[in-house]
């Protein structure tokens, strides 16, 4: 059995994704013959030609800049599908797993014509609605709310198996140096730093409540800092944060100094009121750092119902209040992140969920549908 993994956004956009997608390689190399293919870039994996990035210059030009964000991701896709589609072809594989729904979309049309005629894996990390999903042969969902909602026949053509992460990775060695990290970054020494892995987005991510959040904390003693990729609401954000008078620092950073980054902040946070999987929550979990999310379906799953960790991101000050908390000792953070971190290596960490993977793969190869059932959740929750 040959595995083959694309991600057109490796290389040059930095979310949850494209880390998942090479972790995931990482994990498997030495269990199946499984080759990635990427967006750009030095890496592991095969760079696919994308003659047209999402951040291509073309976009500075007249009408082109009144293309939206999600027409550029489109034109990305199918651009990397020419080269990709050359370079499958020459050594074909019997699955294709991706994240991307454009190249996804068009693999499927596609696939007939190459030998074999290769079977598809969705991976559904968006999450996208599940009468989407239903166009596929077989989904990878990461999201527990869409996997218990899915009818029975997408259900039975779905595997449950959540992001996997490398404890070692997160593990903080006894020789980091909180100090140099936070200088090389600029970000401030003295002051209780709260981290919010997120693109720079009010929509979704709501980067807008966490500064508003922010600025209810005395600005002598906190700082704020959000980590990842720039988006068009940057301007907005950054004008909110002076004039709220919030200490926040906006950078964006490798995937490879990320769990550093995490080491040298007190606590962390995120935005969104819904997400399939949240990478950054796992990674808090994993690198034993107190993490403050909305109770969504999917965080009460990877949390479980009863976490402190759950904070209601809908009330003005919930927010602030448990942060505030956990700075002056009156949140027990000790009990809070040993427990994350007990579920994190049961659940989330490769030992625990590299074998499912495979063995999705093995059963889409074979056509041994259907995938797990909904009797099946209980085991997976």
């Amino acid at each position: 059995m040959r595995v083959a993994l694309a991600c057109t956004g490796m290389g040059h956009v930095f979310r949850g994704y494209e880390a998942s997608v090479s972790e995931l390689y990482a994990s498997l190399r030495g269990k199946v013959d499984v080759e990635l293919y990427q967006g750009a870039g030095a890496g592991p994996g095969q760079t696919c030609a994308t003659t047209i990035s999402r951040y291509s210059r073309l976009y500075g030009a007249w009408p082109l800049t009144r293309v939206n964000a999600y027409n550029r991701y489109r034109n990305e896709s199918l651009s990397f599908a020419i080269d990709f589609l050359r370079r499958f072809a020459l050594r074909p594989a019997d699955v294709l797993f991706t994240p991307d729904h454009c190249l996804a979309i068009l693999f499927k049309r596609l696939r007939r014509f190459f030998p074999g005629r290769p079977k598809l894996i969705f991976s559904n990390g968006a999450p996208f609605e599940n009468s989407f999903c239903e166009r596929f042969q077989a989904v990878h969902q990461k999201s527990y709310q869409h996997f218990k909602a899915a009818d029975s026949t997408l259900a039975q053509r779905s595997f449950f198996i959540p992001n996997g992460f490398d404890p070692r990775r997160l593990s903080r060695p006894d020789n980091f140096s909180v100090d140099d990290m936070r200088s090389r970054h600029r970000l401030p020494q003295s002051k209780y730093l709260i981290l919010c892995l997120s693109a720079w987005d009010k929509t979704h991510k709501r980067v807008d409540w966490i500064i508003q959040e922010a600025s209810q904390l005395e600005h002598d003693n906190f700082a704020l800092v959000i980590a990842g990729q720039p988006g068009p609401d940057e301007t907005k954000l950054k004008e909110m944060a002076h004039q709220l008078n919030v200490d926040c620092r906006f950078i964006t950073l490798d995937q490879e100094e990320v769990p550093q980054l995490i080491w040298c902040a007190d606590a962390m946070t995120l935005g969104s009121l819904s997400e399939g999987f949240p990478r950054s929550v796992g990674e808090a979990m994993g690198a034993r750092m107190p993490v403050f999310v909305h109770p969504h379906e999917n965080a009460r799953w990877i949390l479980g119902d009863d976490s402190p960790s759950l904070v209601d991101l809908t009330r003005r000050g919930q927010l602030a209040d448990a942060i505030h908390r956990a700075e002056s000792g009156n949140l027990d953070v000790g009990t809070m992140t040993e427990r994350n971190y007990k579920r994190f290596i049961e659940k989330f960490s490769w030992d625990a969920v590299a074998d499912k993977y495979v063995q999705m793969f093995k059963q889409v190869a074979s056509g041994a549908l259907p995938g797990p059932t909904k009797s099946e959740l209980s085991g997976a929750a």
